[in-house]
């Protein structure tokens, strides 16, 4: 029988006006959760670099973005225009 045991990892990440890194490239990960607790829209890309012209979604204040199950687990970045914004990440992962 296989084992089919997750985890969540939580972490709170500032996004500033340089590529901030959310989550590493993870081959176990099943999906991921990113709330943006802050009063400004967050730029997340897909990629190791995020820009304000470069990005695979803005997620909005006060709101967040899920993944589709087992939908992407390559490495994924922010960014924002001005200023810093905290933007709450959870990874769920098989173990």
């Amino acid at each position: 029988m296989a084992d089919n045991t997750t985890v969540a990892i939580l972490k709170n990440v500032t996004v500033g006006t340089a590529s901030t890194p959310l989550l590493v490239a993870n081959h176990t990960r099943r999906q991921f959760i990113i709330y943006n607790d802050s009063g400004k829209a967050v730029s997340v890309a897909y990629a190791t670099i995020a820009s304000l012209t470069s990005f695979t979604r803005v997620i909005t204040p006060n709101s967040s973005h899920q993944s589709e199950l087992n939908d992407y687990t390559g490495p994924i970045s922010a960014v924002v225009a001005s200023g810093t914004a905290v933007v709450r990440v959870t990874e769920i992962s098989t173990l």
